[in-house]
């Protein structure tokens, strides 16, 4: 197969020979078909950008459009002071919950042991 046809300035020719052409052909059509995939994937990520953008933009009006109403729902319901602070827990009281709580595991662990000595007995 004949690759190649050059002119020189004197109007010589000359061909260049190429060994397997068919070869050649193949790994040349399949490079081709490995980059247009590429292309067309590359395409399709083009796309995607643009979608996500255009999302973007949505949300972002959207969340203005949601911040306006909340500020206009603000001022037109009535002012009013019945915030609370809550109570500040004292060192005391924990001391107590802690007692509390290990009288009720110590009463959990001897209904246990009951309950165990109830099932030997049952044996």
């Amino acid at each position: 197969m004949r690759m190649a046809k050059k002119k020189t300035d004197e109007g010589e020719s000359f061909f260049v020979g190429v060994k397997y052409p068919n070869e050649v052909r193949r790994s040349i059509l399949e490079s081709q078909k490995g980059t247009i995939s590429f292309l067309r994937r590359y395409e399709a990520l083009k796309e995607l950008r643009v979608k996500k953008v255009e999302n973007i933009e949505k949300l972002r009006t959207n969340i203005d459009e949601i911040s306006k109403l909340v500020a206009k729902v603000r001022r037109n319901l009535p002012k009013h002071g019945l915030r609370q602070e809550k109570p500040v827990a004292e060192k005391k009281n924990e001391i107590v919950d802690t007692s509390l709580r290990t009288s009720e595991v110590d009463k959990l662990d001897a209904e246990l042991s009951y309950i165990e000595k109830k099932l030997k007995d049952l044996s």
